[in-house]
């Protein structure tokens, strides 16, 4: 799940909430980025970010050489 950056919708939000009980955290475009570029990826794409598309987000990536 990929949030939005600003006025994401609730329930997205009570995910994120619920998920930091057990370690985790919903994350944002930005967040996802750091994370990925941290691991060695590059995001080329993503899909299902906004309105109507934040319960479920594809992020297309490659291995940045």
């Amino acid at each position: 799940m990929v949030l939005s950056e600003q006025h994401p919708e609730p329930i997205p939000v009570m995910r994120d909430i619920n998920m930091l009980l057990i370690g985790g955290q919903e994350r944002n475009l930005f967040q996802w980025n750091a994370l990925l570029i941290k691991a060695g990826f590059k995001v080329l794409k993503v899909h299902g970010v906004g309105v109507g598309g934040e319960h479920s987000s594809i992020i297309e990536l490659v291995l940045n050489e």
